[in-house]
């Protein structure tokens, strides 16, 4: 696997949608998700409601999965509360 550090620097910032108060209307924003390393593993958390994964519906945000495989790996769930990049 490549060194977290490195791959930390490049995760993909994942689409989400937001509502502006003014156009009244929900408009597709692109956000950074909270991501950390510890013992050169990456890890990303679903714990801040920024859609990049959810443990209830096992969902990972596509930008993520498409990130993994890229770098010929895979996301695994650590615990309910963050996903792990294993390669």
């Amino acid at each position: 696997m490549k060194n977290a550090e490195v791959l930390i620097n490049n995760l993909p910032m994942i689409a989400v949608d937001k509502y502006d108060r003014v156009e009244k209307a929900f408009i597709e924003c692109h956000i950074k998700v909270h991501a950390f390393v510890r013992d050169n593993r990456l890890f990303v958390s679903a714990e801040y409601g920024d859609n990049a994964a959810d443990y209830e519906a096992g969902y990972i945000a596509p930008e993520l999965i498409e990130f993994a495989e890229i770098n010929k790996g895979y996301w695994d769930w650590y615990d309910a509360g963050c996903i792990v990049l294993s390669c």
